[in-house]
């Protein structure tokens, strides 16, 4: 059930997205709510506690959110609200953020390194990344100190792994099937 409520709301909120010719101001709009209810636990805790009534709810909602985002996004996170779906708030956005990214064309990835990398790192290795597989990527971080040194990239199907950990576990590789041999 949970996913048929998140898509059914995800797809409402992109629908209307489209229909007013404002995908990218949503999808920018959404960015910053998923962030700042990612962050906030204790916000997401009051949206579902049972004890807080519902119009002080439909009122925090309105008082923090209608200078960050458009009144259609904001209704959208009340209506959520008001049919007590909260707990699946912050899926639903993603699932919209999703569906503007498959309707743009952009892939998602992930970088794993063994330190956290720059801003301007990440940017060149966007940039290559996206020249190499010749479409527009997105990419977020992850640290796995266990790699030792290096990178290891996915997007999608494709995998690039220049770990040094990697690159250990291939030399193993190649020296069993010697002994094999």
């Amino acid at each position: 059930m949970a996913e048929l409520v998140v898509k059914r709301y995800g797809t409402a909120l992109f629908e209307t997205a489209l229909e007013m010719r404002k995908v990218d101001e949503f999808y920018e709009e959404v960015q910053t709510l998923i962030s700042i209810l990612q962050s906030e636990q204790d916000f997401m805790h009051v949206l579902q506690h049972p004890q807080v009534v519902l119009e002080e709810k439909i009122t925090l909602l309105e008082t923090v959110f209608l200078s960050k985002a458009s009144k259609e996004v904001v209704g959208l996170l009340v209506l959520i609200v008001k049919k007590n779906r909260q707990q699946y708030l912050i899926e639903i956005l993603q699932m919209f953020s999703d569906m503007v990214k498959v309707h743009k064309g952009i892939d998602s990835g992930i970088v794993i390194s063994s330190v956290a990398l720059s801003d301007d790192q990440m940017q060149r290795i966007q940039h290559l990344v996206s020249r190499n597989l010749n479409k527009q990527v997105e990419l977020r971080t992850e640290v796995d100190p266990s790699l030792i040194g290096g990178l290891r990239i996915q997007v999608g199907d494709h995998m690039i792994d220049g770990t040094i950990r990697g690159k250990m576990e291939e030399l193993k590789h190649q020296l069993l099937d010697i002994q094999l041999a």
